[in-house]
């Protein structure tokens, strides 16, 4: 037996495989998968087993896949020939059929970054890589950031980054999402968006408290106690009124760290 490649002209089903009958699924998506196939675009990423019929060849493993490429319009294929019955059968007792075979995460995005890397049509790989239309263009973007350990970042992974990047995290912060262990990103990830709202609550409690025309300070002054909390800039509001309601003067504190606003007196 060899592993050689072969015109999937000269390429027949076996008449007598009872699955020639069954119904094959979705062809298509099979053949938009393997696109994915960096090595062999085209062709699925485990060859279909054929033996030798005169001057064509007879599929023993692999119709599925030989159908799909029909519908892909391959023109030839990598194939394990085996020149018997008797071979064909020791090759199939050693692998297990892989027509239904799933591409695991990363196995995916590499295919998607090698696609992009030549230059396929963004919408094509996004077809390929059942991706959301516009993705690609983050996906390469991210592959930029992360560089060589993109290769074994899954697609999610990679596009968590790129989403990072554009909600304002810093160099660091994308860093420590794109270098850490594969198990540990969603934990860094989540790190990062905290630390992102938690700015953004920032900001919106100050804006708040400015338009009321509260005095806005980091830190409680000396003399002062605490009054009440607020965990958002309608409930800031309230606590603010309640203060100055109750009091003479009132000063607004807000925490940069948990995005929590003090109304003190």
């Amino acid at each position: 037996m060899e592993l050689r490649k072969i015109s999937l002209e000269d390429v027949y089903p076996d008449p007598g495989n009872p699955r020639s009958k069954e119904n094959f699924g979705d062809l298509a998506a099979m053949a938009e998968s393997f696109a994915l196939n960096a090595a062999s675009p085209g062709e699925p990423f485990n060859p279909i087993v054929v033996v030798r019929d005169g001057g064509i060849y007879r599929i023993v493993d692999g119709e599925r896949r030989y159908r799909a490429m029909r519908v892909a319009r391959t023109a030839s294929c990598h194939a394990v020939v085996c020149d018997d019955m008797d071979e064909a059968n020791a090759m199939l007792a050693m692998i297990a059929t892989d027509d239904k075979r799933q591409l695991t995460d990363v196995e995916r995005s590499r295919g998607v970054q090698q696609m992009l890397l030549l230059g396929v049509d963004p919408e094509k790989v996004e077809r390929a890589g059942r991706m959301a239309r516009g993705s690609s263009r983050r996906v390469r973007r991210a592959m930029e950031r992360a560089d060589d350990a993109a290769e074994e970042m899954t697609l999610e992974r990679l596009l968590a980054v790129a989403d990072l990047e554009d909600a304002g995290a810093t160099a660091g912060e994308l860093a420590a999402v794109s270098d850490c262990a594969e198990g540990a990103w969603r934990y860094e990830a989540a790190r990062v968006r905290a630390r992102i709202e938690a700015d953004a609550a920032y900001e919106e409690m100050r804006r708040v408290f400015d338009e009321a025309g509260a005095v806005v300070l980091d830190e409680r002054p000396d003399g002062y106690e605490a009054w009440g909390y607020a965990y958002g800039a309608e409930e800031a509001v309230g606590e603010l009124a309640a203060a100055l309601g109750a009091h003479d003067s009132a000063v607004a504190v807000v925490s940069r760290t948990n995005g929590r606003a003090r109304a003190v007196i």
